[in-house]
């Protein structure tokens, strides 16, 4: 009897302890999923990754593996942090990963993967073979070669010479049309993009995968065009020189060329030459252009001029010229001399030399250098005694004055270069 009572005693005990037990210790939970994973950056072999933590278990560390299929199959790149962020290493340029992230504890028990999510890595090619289609007045028509590892491309433009921020749209061909202004050139910009399948991310190439050029809507045709001076003028007027070959025109200029072509032609009509300039000749806020080579002294010449744009590395030239304008030099040698009596009522002799092709002359004159210059004849012949100034005998002083060749073609009349002016001074001696 005292044995069994022993023996109860014992096995009742042994049951209070394990009750014990089992009341004062509860099991750890698994680590739960992890949710929200999205990328948040990436370069050409790397994309950095954000998630919200689990809420079941108390994870310690994040598995991170990165997968090159959407079945999360074969071997992956793996990596591991104690943060709900991680950089994942060593990934190849323009590429699609699908990643999953596991939580584990302490005792390196692991959750549920979480569900796969798309990734990308930016494209490492340059976009090559960027080039406008034929010229448009208000359109301009681009393609491209695709790139390798690019599934979109980021189109950007804006006017040359803007400071604004380009404007930007989205495409997943090779090609893309931009509404434009007319006779306006644009910079335009394309960028290799990778977008996963959601289109929650896009990952753009750089500066350097980039390709620009310049592209252009149609030039329009110069209208207007007149001499607005030929020779030299330097910024201090000090090596100045009126008998330097060069034509300088206004004109209503185009907005989109790169540059002109201009034919010259001669007194005869015969032409002379057809060449080029380039918008370093061009001065688009005063609206001016000049040429050099062709340019003749003693004669009159016509010109007419068209725009050109490099399209694609090449001149092209707008159909259209514009009208023929007629201009010359001011004449080679121009003089005045007190006549050989040396009496102020017998005047002045201004004599110049000849232009071919003109009609007549006007002498115009005045006492000022920057005054009112008034056209005291206008005559076939190269000399002019000038005796009477607004009506009355000449005086001792300075007479400025300068002379313009005419020409009439068609009921118009063209005028030689005026804008060189000389001067001469008389001296009154009393007896």
């Amino acid at each position: 009897m005292k044995n069994f009572v022993k023996s109860t005693k014992t096995w009742m005990f042994a049951l209070l302890c394990v009750l014990f037990f089992s009341i004062g210790i509860k099991a750890e939970a698994a680590p739960g999923t992890v949710s929200n994973v999205k990328q948040t950056n990436d370069t050409v072999n790397t994309v950095t990754i954000e998630w919200t933590a689990a809420t079941v278990g108390s994870p310690t560390l994040y598995e991170v593996n990165a997968y090159d299929n959407s079945s999360c199959t074969g071997t992956p790149i793996t990596t591991t942090s104690p943060y709900t962020k991680a950089i994942i290493e060593n990934l190849s340029a323009g590429k699609s990963y699908y990643v999953q992230v596991v939580a584990i504890d302490k005792d390196k028990t692991k959750g549920t993967p979480s569900k796969a999510v798309e990734v990308v890595t930016s494209p490492n090619a340059k976009v090559t073979k960027l080039k406008q289609g034929k010229l448009a007045a208000k359109k301009i028509s681009l393609s491209w070669a695709a790139v390798n590892g690019a599934n979109c491309y980021d189109v950007g433009y804006r006017k040359d010479g803007s400071k604004a921020d380009p404007k930007f749209k989205e495409t997943t061909k090779t090609s893309f049309s931009i509404s434009g202004a007319a006779d306006t050139a644009y910079q335009v910009y394309v960028y290799p993009m990778r977008k996963n399948s959601a289109g929650t991310y896009v990952a753009s190439g750089n500066n350097d995968t980039a390709a620009a050029a310049y592209m252009y809507t149609t030039p329009k045709q110069v209208t207007k065009l007149a001499l607005y001076s030929t020779g030299y003028f330097s910024a201090t007027g000090y090596s100045d020189n009126r008998l330097s070959k060069i034509a300088t025109f206004s004109g209503k200029l185009s907005k989109a060329a790169d540059g002109y072509q201009y034919e010259l032609r001669g007194y005869n009509g015969k032409k002379i030459t057809t060449k080029t300039v380039n918008l370093k000749s061009v001065s688009s806020s005063n609206k001016l252009v000049q040429f050099t080579k062709g340019i003749r002294t003693g004669e009159f010449m016509k010109i007419r001029i068209r725009p050109y744009v490099t399209l694609n590395g090449k001149k092209t030239y707008l159909k259209k010229w514009s009208n023929y304008t007629w201009f010359a030099m001011t004449p080679k040698t121009v003089k005045a001399e007190i006549t050989p009596s040396q009496r102020v009522e017998d005047g002045l002799n201004i004599s110049w030399s000849k232009i071919k092709g003109a009609k007549d002359y006007s002498v115009y004159v005045s006492r000022t250098k920057d005054g009112k210059y008034t056209k005291v004849t206008t005559t076939p012949n190269t000399t002019y005694n000038f005796r009477t100034f607004n009506g009355s005998q000449l005086t001792g002083g300075t007479y400025y004055y300068y002379i313009v060749a005419n020409k009439k073609v068609g009921g118009k009349t063209y005028k030689s270069d005026d804008s060189w002016v000389f001067s001469k001074s008389i001296r009154i001696t009393y007896y």
